[in-house]
This record gives structure tokens, C-alpha cells and sequence, in this order.
């Protein structure tokens, strides 16, 4: 048998490598696209989707060709990496700059660093098989899964502290190209040059084997925090600079999760049920409150954002590995389906939801997508009392209550600023959430509630009456009028407003009144200039003083 020491290796130097290139070809794309804080979304989502991509690669070929075959043509394949993987991105990416932001990412993408990734996908699924075919024990290769993340993870801590400051992109692809060199030598030596076992090749069989409801179980508990994690991303991105730390935070915080599931030894996520029920009423009314744009520090924002994600991902990663398959041959049908579950959250949150609401709708439905698998993975017989009508009925009576009804009247008894009616509306949440948190599906149905709820309510707490209000890729824009001044609104930032009534429609209002210094020069009576010549923001709002 060959030393694990060299399949830990192989596993945890292509998980680096991996997880190297995201930010690295991710802060290339950044500045193409103004920096809008989806294009991170968006490349999770190709990394996803190509993620998915190597793992059928390997399931498949393994299982058509045998392990042995297929890997003298993966090693090959390999090598042919350094014939046509070129990370420039200037010079060939303007032609698709005219694109939609989604598929002008993925065919850059596509074109840079689609071979590479694919292959890297895959070399933990192969690295596993090699493992279990290579020894006549029946040691299960599982453990490798948590060191192909621990290589992930490494990665990505050293990016923003390391690498980034460090080296500039050229150097930073030339030391990636050296450790993928030795890559390439570590799989000489895990290669399985004479297979003690092989895997089966009925894929038909192995797939009836496992129970389907079983699948569509793993589904969606790799959905649920995949989704989460891209909304978690938009969600502290949104009026913070997208920069390569706040991506590789989520992220990090997510493949930790995979690493503390799949150890050897579970601990702690057989117990995760429990911070699992109590961190889905503070995500929501975590969602609540940043709705509100009620001010909070942003370490305390940001940590509250990856408290909820670092629980929901434990609780359902390690619910995953719980239920996952009981013989070693289905061990790559098993990551294609945490992959597509993978695939499909992250295309929900990055592209879906940007395109079909105006607010980041996204989060709570990730939390819905986590209560519902859930109560998909616990047998009914664990859960409570199953959901009647009246149950649904007093459900929706008790949110509409909490969310909507009781501001109203605490609003005619106590002069309370609107806001703080909705932080007690939110506290109240929290109670009903946990209250009723004992079943998985109550849970479910009721934030399903709330995902249809939240754009009403969010609409009538805004400030001021709302004129316009659309998403696109490079944010939320609301216009809204208030106290005789129409506002225009870009997240929780407000980049210029002006009167409405035609006397003052001209006058400077925000930017650059009259009693700022600019504002003083221009009414001021000793100035005197007629031709200026202005660029940079806010040339607008001096402009007004001409008129």
C-alpha cells in the first residue's frame, strides 16, 4: 500500500492550487466590470458549475473507462494544462465587456482558466478512487475530503495576507504554475499502477442502490449553504468595497465547515440541531434590520452575517455526512450530488435573484432552503406534529401580527420613532421563530412566509414615498421623495436629492450647497470666473450654482 502521506499531499497541494487561481483570476475581472460586487457572485457560480463539471468528469470516466485507463488519461491531460492556460485577461476580454455582466464573467472565464479548473475540480473525487482501489483494506477514502478543504482554506487565508501584498499577478501565476508542476509529481506517486480493487461500473445499479429520496436529501442540504454563501457575500459586499477579503471571508467560512464535518470523527455536528434552531430567527431578523438600514459597526455586521452562515453550513454539512453512502462505490455519486446542490444554490443567489427582485431577497430565501431540507433529512416520526390548514392559518396570523399590526398599534400609543417599533417587531420575530422552531417544517413554512412577506413590509417601512425602485448587476437604486426633496438611494448610500417645487429645482441640496466651502466660492461676490472646466463627482451639483 502506498503512504497516505503522499494522497494527502496530492489531495490537499490541487485543493490549494484550486482555491488559489478563484481570487487571483477574480481581481483580474474585478476592474472590467466597475466593480460591481457580483462579479464574485458570478464567479462562484462558474466555479461552482465547472466544480460539478470535474466531478462528473471523474465519476464518469472512471466508470467507463476503469480507474487505472482513465488516469493515464487524466495525467495526460494534466500536462497539457501548460500548452493553453493563459491568465491574461485585458487584451481578449474587451470584446465582451458589452455583455450582460453574468455571461461576459463566464466565457472570460471559460476561455482563461476553464481547463485547469476542471481538472483541479476533479483531482480530490480521483485521489479518493486511487485511494480505495490502491489498498486491499477497506479503509474509507472519506477523510481526504476534509484535507482537499483544509488545502481550500489555506489558500484562501494566505490570499489576502500573503500573496496579494506580497507578489504582483504575474508573479503570483508564475508561483502558481511551480506548485502546479509539483502537483503533478505527487500523482506519480498515488498513481494506481496495480488496482487491488475496482469500482463497479453499473451506474444504473448503484444509483437504484441508493435510496432516491436519500439523493434528493444530500441535494438539498449542499443547496441550502451554497445559496447561503453567495448571499451572505452580496449581502456584506453590498456598501462595502467588494474586495478579495470580504470574498474569501464567506467562503473561507463555508469550506471550515466541510472540514469539521468530514473528519474521521463527526463531534460536535451530531449536535448542530440545536444552534441550527436557534440561528434561523437570527437570520431573519438579522435580514430585518438591514432592510431597515439600521446602522450596526461593520465587524459586528459582518460577524453576525458569517455566525448565521458558519452554523447553517455545520448543521448542514454535517446532517450530509450523517446520510451519506454506506459503500464506497457510490463515493463519487455522492460529491456530484453535493456539487449539483452546490451549482444550483449559488445560480439561485448570484444570478436568479438579482434579475427577478429589487431587494436581497436572496438571504431569507436561503434560510428557507435550509429549514426545508431540514425537514426533508429528519423522518417524520422525529419531527412534531405534522402541518394542518389551521396550522398554516395561525402561522401566517401570528407573522402578519408580529411584522405588520403591531408596529401599527404600538405607533398610536407611543410616540416610538418608527425604527424602533420594527427593532421590537423584530425581537418579537425572533420569539415566534424559536417558538415554533421545534418543527423543521413549521420552520420552513413559516420563512417561506416571511421571503413573500419582506419586499411589502420592506416597501412600507422605507423613508419617504417611493417613486422608482430596480436591481441590476452593480446594485439596488431607489428614488423616493421626501419632505418636499426627491432622493436617489444606492443601497443605504444617498448620492444626491433636489427640491421639487420649481422655484429651488436648481438649487444644490446635497453635494456642494451654499454653505459648504465650494458653495461659498461660487455665490460668493468676489468670483468672477466665466469659463470652468470640472471633472470628478459632484460637478452637477456645482454646475446648479451657474444657473
Amino acid at each position: 500500500m502506498k503512504k497516505e502521506f503522499f494522497f494527502y499531499t496530492a489531495v490537499f497541494t490541487g485543493s490549494f492550487l484550486l482555491f488559489q487561481i478563484q481570487p487571483i483570476i477574480s481581481k483580474m475581472i474585478l476592474p472590467l466590470f466597475g466593480g460591481s460586487y457580483l462579479v464574485w457572485a458570478t464567479c462562484l457560480v462558474f466555479f461552482q458549475a465547472f466544480l460539478l463539471l470535474g466531478y462528473l468528469y471523474a465519476h464518469l470516466g472512471q466508470r467507463i473507462l476503469g480507474v487505472r485507463n482513465f488516469a493515464l488519461v487524466h495525467v495526460f491531460l494534466l500536462f497539457s494544462v501548460f500548452f493553453f492556460f493563459s491568465p491574461q485577461i485585458q487584451e481578449t476580454s474587451r470584446k465582451f465587456l458589452d455583455w450582460p455582466l453574468p455571461a461576459a464573467v463566464f466565457v472570460i472565464l471559460l476561455l482563461k482558466v476553464g481547463l485547469p479548473f476542471l481538472l483541479l475540480s476533479a483531482g480530490s473525487l480521483i485521489i479518493q478512487s486511487w485511494y480505495y482501489v490502491s489498498t486491499t483494506s477497506d479503509n474509507s477514502p472519506y477523510f481526504l475530503y476534509g484535507t482537499s478543504n483544509a488545502g481550500s482554506l489555506l489558500a484562501l487565508a494566505s490570499y489576502p495576507f500573503l500573496i496579494e501584498p506580497l507578489l504582483n499577478i504575474g508573479s503570483q501565476i508564475a508561483a502558481w504554475r511551480s506548485l502546479y508542476l509539483s502537483l503533478i509529481v505527487f500523482y506519480f506517486f498515488c498513481f494506481p499502477y496495480r488496482p487491488a480493487k475496482v469500482l463497479s461500473s453499473n451506474l444504473r445499479q448503484r444509483i437504484i442502490i441508493e435510496d432516491r429520496k436519500k439523493i434528493t436529501v444530500w441535494f438539498f442540504l449542499s443547496m441550502a449553504p451554497a445559496c447561503l454563501l453567495t448571499s451572505t457575500t452580496n449581502i456584506i459586499t453590498f456598501d462595502i468595497p467588494p474586495v478579495p477579503l470580504l470574498w474569501i471571508m464567506p467562503l473561507g467560512i463555508y469550506i471550515l465547515t466541510f472540514i469539521l464535518t468530514f473528519r474521521k470523527t463527526v463531534g460536535l455536528a451530531g449536535n448542530a440541531e440545536i444552534f441550527f434552531r436557534w440561528i434561523i430567527p437570527v437570520g431573519a431578523v438579522f435580514y430585518l434590520l438591514s432592510c431597515l438600514h439600521l446602522s450596526l459597526p461593520s465587524a459586528l455586521f459582518i460577524f453576525i452575517a458569517l455566525s448565521v452562515l458558519f452554523i447553517v453550513g455545520f448543521a448542514c454539512h454535517g446532517k450530509l455526512v450523517s446520510l451519506k453512502p454506506e459503500h464506497e462505490s457510490s463515493l463519487t455519486l455522492f460529491y456530484v450530488i453535493i456539487a449539483m446542490g452546490g451549482i444550483c444554490g449559488s445560480f439561485i443567489a448570484g444570478i436568479i435573484m438579482p434579475l427577478v427582485t429589487d431587494s436581497l431577497l436572496e438571504y431569507p430565501f436561503s434560510l428557507f432552503l435550509a429549514a426545508a431540507a431540514f425537514a426533508l433529512a429528519i423522518p417524520q416520526k422525529e419531527d412534531v406534529k405534522p402541518l394542518f390548514l389551521r396550522q398554516v392559518f395561525f402561522v401566517s396570523l401570528g407573522v402578519v401580527f408580529f411584522l405588520l399590526f403591531l408596529p401599527g398599534v404600538l405607533s398610536i400609543f407611543f410616540s416610538f420613532k418608527e425604527r424602533t417599533i420594527f427593532v421590537f417587531s423584530g425581537t418579537a420575530l425572533f420569539i415566534l421563530l424559536r417558538c415554533i422552531s421545534r418543527s423543521f417544517r413549521f420552520l420552513s413554512l413559516t420563512m417561506l412566509l416571511i421571503v413573500i412577506l419582506f419586499p411589502w413590509i420592506e416597501g412600507i417601512v422605507g423613508a419617504g414615498s417611493s417613486v422608482e425602485k430596480f436591481r441590476n448587476f452593480y446594485g439596488i437604486y431607489r428614488i423616493y421623495d421626501k419632505e418636499g426633496q426627491r432622493f436617489l438611494e444606492h443601497g443605504s448610500v444617498i448620492h444626491g436629492r433636489q427640491y421639487l417645487d420649481k422655484e429651488r429645482i436648481c438649487a444644490p441640496a446635497g453635494y456642494y450647497h451654499s454653505s459648504t466651502p465650494a458653495g461659498e466660492i461660487f455665490t460668493s461676490e468676489d468670483f468672477t470666473l466665466k469659463d470652468i472646466a470640472m471633472i470628478g463627482l459632484g460637478s452637477g451639483a456645482l454646475l446648479a450654482h451657474l444657473h
